[in-house]
Protein backbone atom coordinates (compact mmCIF):
# COMPACT_ATOMS: atom_id res chain seq x y z
CA UNK A 1 0.00 0.00 0.00
CA UNK A 2 1.26 3.46 -0.91
CA UNK A 3 0.83 6.59 1.22
CA UNK A 4 -1.84 8.04 -1.09
CA UNK A 5 -3.91 4.83 -0.70
CA UNK A 6 -3.41 4.94 3.06
CA UNK A 7 -4.70 8.53 3.18
CA UNK A 8 -7.78 7.55 1.17
CA UNK A 9 -8.50 4.71 3.62
CA UNK A 10 -8.06 7.14 6.52
CA UNK A 11 -10.70 9.40 4.95
CA UNK A 12 -13.06 6.47 4.47
CA UNK A 13 -12.59 4.80 7.86
CA UNK A 14 -11.75 7.79 10.09
CA UNK A 15 -14.90 7.46 12.22
CA UNK A 16 -14.25 3.80 12.93
CA UNK A 17 -10.59 4.58 13.54
CA UNK A 18 -11.29 7.31 16.08
CA UNK A 19 -13.72 5.02 17.93
CA UNK A 20 -11.02 2.35 18.20
CA UNK A 21 -8.49 4.85 19.61
CA UNK A 22 -6.72 5.81 16.40
CA UNK A 23 -5.86 9.50 16.39
CA UNK A 24 -3.71 11.99 14.52
CA UNK A 25 -1.11 12.23 17.31
CA UNK A 26 -0.40 8.49 17.36
CA UNK A 27 -0.16 8.26 13.56
CA UNK A 28 2.08 11.36 13.53
CA UNK A 29 4.52 9.69 15.95
CA UNK A 30 4.64 6.64 13.68
CA UNK A 31 5.11 8.90 10.66
CA UNK A 32 8.09 10.76 12.18
CA UNK A 33 9.62 7.49 13.41
CA UNK A 34 9.82 6.30 9.79
CA UNK A 35 7.12 3.62 10.04
CA UNK A 36 5.54 4.71 6.76
CA UNK A 37 8.74 5.34 4.79
CA UNK A 38 8.23 2.27 2.59
CA UNK A 39 4.84 3.64 1.54
CA UNK A 40 6.22 6.97 0.31
CA UNK A 41 6.90 7.42 -3.41
CA UNK A 42 10.40 8.19 -4.70
CA UNK A 43 9.59 11.77 -5.62
CA UNK A 44 8.44 12.58 -2.08
CA UNK A 45 11.52 10.87 -0.64
CA UNK A 46 13.68 13.46 -2.41
CA UNK A 47 12.30 16.15 -0.09
CA UNK A 48 14.49 16.68 3.02
CA UNK A 49 13.17 14.53 5.88
CA UNK A 50 11.83 17.28 8.16
CA UNK A 51 9.99 19.05 5.32
CA UNK A 52 8.75 15.71 3.97
CA UNK A 53 7.18 14.66 7.27
CA UNK A 54 5.58 18.07 7.75
CA UNK A 55 4.01 17.74 4.29
CA UNK A 56 2.69 14.24 5.00
CA UNK A 57 1.46 15.38 8.42
CA UNK A 58 -0.61 18.12 6.77
CA UNK A 59 -2.11 15.51 4.43
CA UNK A 60 -2.88 13.30 7.42
CA UNK A 61 -4.71 15.89 9.51
CA UNK A 62 -6.62 17.05 6.44
CA UNK A 63 -7.74 13.46 5.82
CA UNK A 64 -8.76 13.01 9.46
CA UNK A 65 -10.33 16.49 9.60
CA UNK A 66 -8.27 16.98 12.75
CA UNK A 67 -7.20 20.24 14.39
CA UNK A 68 -4.43 18.59 16.43
CA UNK A 69 -1.03 20.23 16.59
CA UNK A 70 2.32 18.49 16.25
CA UNK A 71 2.95 16.56 19.50
CA UNK A 72 5.00 18.16 22.28
CA UNK A 73 7.64 16.26 24.24
CA UNK A 74 6.27 13.67 26.65
CA UNK A 75 7.86 11.20 29.03
CA UNK A 76 11.53 10.58 28.26
CA UNK A 77 11.55 12.49 24.95
CA UNK A 78 14.34 15.06 24.76
CA UNK A 79 12.47 17.11 22.18
CA UNK A 80 8.90 17.25 20.94
CA UNK A 81 7.97 16.74 17.30
CA UNK A 82 6.64 20.32 17.36
CA UNK A 83 10.21 21.56 17.97
CA UNK A 84 11.90 19.53 15.22
CA UNK A 85 13.33 21.82 12.54
CA UNK A 86 16.55 19.98 11.56
CA UNK A 87 17.58 16.44 10.69
CA UNK A 88 19.80 16.11 13.80
CA UNK A 89 16.84 17.11 15.99
CA UNK A 90 14.75 14.45 14.24
CA UNK A 91 17.47 11.94 15.10
CA UNK A 92 17.42 13.11 18.73
CA UNK A 93 13.67 12.55 18.92
CA UNK A 94 13.90 9.13 17.28
CA UNK A 95 16.59 8.01 19.69
CA UNK A 96 14.56 9.16 22.70
CA UNK A 97 11.58 7.02 21.63
CA UNK A 98 13.77 4.17 20.35
CA UNK A 99 17.18 3.92 22.09
CA UNK A 100 18.28 1.29 19.56
CA UNK A 101 18.16 3.73 16.65
CA UNK A 102 21.59 4.71 15.32
CA UNK A 103 22.53 7.66 13.14
CA UNK A 104 25.78 9.53 12.58
CA UNK A 105 25.11 13.26 12.98
CA UNK A 106 28.53 14.11 11.53
CA UNK A 107 27.17 12.87 8.20
CA UNK A 108 24.74 15.81 8.16
CA UNK A 109 27.64 18.14 8.88
CA UNK A 110 29.87 16.99 6.03
CA UNK A 111 30.06 20.42 4.36
CA UNK A 112 30.77 22.10 7.71
CA UNK A 113 33.58 19.68 8.57
CA UNK A 114 35.10 20.01 5.11
CA UNK A 115 35.01 23.81 5.32
CA UNK A 116 36.66 23.59 8.75
CA UNK A 117 39.58 21.70 7.21
CA UNK A 118 38.67 18.17 8.28
CA UNK A 119 39.29 15.15 6.07
CA UNK A 120 37.34 11.92 6.01
CA UNK A 121 39.44 9.21 7.64
CA UNK A 122 39.87 5.72 6.23
CA UNK A 123 40.22 4.00 9.59
CA UNK A 124 39.50 0.28 9.40
CA UNK A 125 38.14 0.34 12.96
CA UNK A 126 35.52 2.94 12.02
CA UNK A 127 36.14 4.83 15.23
CA UNK A 128 37.72 7.98 13.79
CA UNK A 129 35.56 9.30 10.97
CA UNK A 130 37.13 12.74 10.46
CA UNK A 131 40.47 14.24 11.34
CA UNK A 132 42.19 17.59 11.07
CA UNK A 133 45.86 18.48 11.47
CA UNK A 134 46.19 22.06 12.60
CA UNK A 135 49.20 24.05 11.47
CA UNK A 136 51.51 25.52 14.06
CA UNK A 137 54.32 24.50 16.32
CA UNK A 138 52.37 21.71 18.00
CA UNK A 139 50.80 20.21 14.85
CA UNK A 140 47.67 19.41 16.87
CA UNK A 141 45.42 16.72 15.41
CA UNK A 142 41.69 16.62 16.13
CA UNK A 143 39.86 13.31 15.68
CA UNK A 144 36.07 13.23 15.35
CA UNK A 145 34.98 9.77 16.44
CA UNK A 146 31.80 8.01 15.40
CA UNK A 147 31.52 5.98 18.61
CA UNK A 148 32.26 7.21 22.13
CA UNK A 149 30.96 4.19 24.01
CA UNK A 150 33.33 3.40 26.89
CA UNK A 151 35.97 5.75 25.49
CA UNK A 152 36.81 7.42 28.80
CA UNK A 153 36.77 4.10 30.68
CA UNK A 154 40.30 3.38 29.51
CA UNK A 155 43.15 5.39 31.01
CA UNK A 156 45.00 4.93 27.73
CA UNK A 157 42.80 7.59 26.17
CA UNK A 158 44.39 10.22 28.43
CA UNK A 159 47.82 9.27 27.11
CA UNK A 160 46.68 9.00 23.50
CA UNK A 161 44.86 12.33 23.47
CA UNK A 162 47.13 14.60 25.42
CA UNK A 163 48.97 17.68 24.21
CA UNK A 164 49.17 17.43 20.43
CA UNK A 165 46.01 15.36 19.92
CA UNK A 166 42.40 16.19 20.77
CA UNK A 167 38.98 14.62 20.31
CA UNK A 168 35.92 16.05 18.63
CA UNK A 169 32.20 15.41 18.99
CA UNK A 170 29.70 16.51 16.35
CA UNK A 171 26.41 16.46 18.12
CA UNK A 172 23.38 18.07 19.69
CA UNK A 173 23.55 19.80 23.05
CA UNK A 174 21.03 17.97 25.22
CA UNK A 175 21.65 19.93 28.41
CA UNK A 176 23.92 22.60 29.92
CA UNK A 177 24.02 22.78 33.72
CA UNK A 178 25.95 25.10 36.02
CA UNK A 179 28.07 23.30 38.60
CA UNK A 180 29.82 24.83 41.62
CA UNK A 181 33.61 24.75 41.50
CA UNK A 182 36.24 25.81 44.02
CA UNK A 183 34.86 28.46 46.30
CA UNK A 184 32.03 30.03 44.39
CA UNK A 185 33.41 29.63 40.88
CA UNK A 186 31.21 27.97 38.32
CA UNK A 187 31.78 25.33 35.70
CA UNK A 188 29.38 23.83 33.19
CA UNK A 189 28.41 20.21 32.79
CA UNK A 190 27.33 19.47 29.23
CA UNK A 191 25.54 16.44 27.80
CA UNK A 192 25.94 15.87 24.06
CA UNK A 193 24.22 13.44 21.70
CA UNK A 194 26.09 12.26 18.61
CA UNK A 195 23.24 10.31 17.02
CA UNK A 196 24.10 7.00 18.65
CA UNK A 197 24.82 7.70 22.30
CA UNK A 198 24.82 10.36 24.98
CA UNK A 199 28.16 11.77 26.14
CA UNK A 200 27.44 13.01 29.64
CA UNK A 201 29.27 15.22 32.09
CA UNK A 202 31.70 16.87 29.68
CA UNK A 203 32.88 19.97 31.54
CA UNK A 204 33.61 23.58 30.64
CA UNK A 205 36.05 25.03 33.19
CA UNK A 206 36.56 28.66 34.25
CA UNK A 207 39.78 30.50 33.42
CA UNK A 208 42.30 31.81 35.91
CA UNK A 209 40.00 34.73 36.70
CA UNK A 210 37.31 32.28 37.80
CA UNK A 211 35.06 33.00 34.82
CA UNK A 212 34.28 30.98 31.73
CA UNK A 213 35.44 32.68 28.55
CA UNK A 214 32.40 33.93 26.57
CA UNK A 215 33.75 32.49 23.32
CA UNK A 216 33.79 29.04 24.96
CA UNK A 217 30.04 29.00 25.45
CA UNK A 218 28.75 31.14 22.59
CA UNK A 219 26.00 29.12 20.93
CA UNK A 220 26.41 26.31 23.47
CA UNK A 221 22.68 26.08 24.13
CA UNK A 222 20.17 23.27 24.39
CA UNK A 223 19.31 21.66 21.03
CA UNK A 224 22.09 23.51 19.21
CA UNK A 225 24.23 21.46 16.82
CA UNK A 226 27.96 21.91 16.77
CA UNK A 227 31.49 20.62 17.06
CA UNK A 228 32.92 20.29 20.56
CA UNK A 229 36.70 19.94 20.88
CA UNK A 230 37.44 17.70 23.85
CA UNK A 231 40.50 17.14 25.97
CA UNK A 232 40.21 13.95 28.03
CA UNK A 233 40.55 14.94 31.67
CA UNK A 234 39.55 12.99 34.78
CA UNK A 235 37.64 14.87 37.47
CA UNK A 236 37.44 13.67 41.09
CA UNK A 237 38.95 10.36 39.94
CA UNK A 238 36.13 9.92 37.46
CA UNK A 239 36.69 9.46 33.74
CA UNK A 240 35.62 12.35 31.55
CA UNK A 241 36.67 15.21 29.33
CA UNK A 242 36.64 18.99 29.14
CA UNK A 243 35.48 21.19 26.28
CA UNK A 244 38.32 23.38 25.04
CA UNK A 245 36.49 24.65 21.95
CA UNK A 246 32.96 24.87 20.57
CA UNK A 247 31.78 25.82 17.10
CA UNK A 248 28.08 25.91 16.41
CA UNK A 249 27.02 24.53 13.04
CA UNK A 250 24.84 27.18 11.47
CA UNK A 251 22.02 26.57 9.02
CA UNK A 252 20.96 23.15 10.26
Amino acid sequence: MMWTEFIEKIKHFKKEGVKSGLNAASITRLLYSGAFDEMIDDETKKIPAVDRYKKLYQELIAAMESKSQLPKATGMEQIGINKITTSPQLILWRHSVNPFSRHDISGFCRNFLTNEGFELASSASGEITWYKKQSGDNQTQIDVRKSWSGLFDSREVYKQYNGDRLLGIVGIVVSVEKKPYQGGKESLSVTLFNGMEYIEGVRVWPGKNGKIKPEMIEGLTKNSVGLAIIKPKPWNDKAGGSIVGWTRVMGL
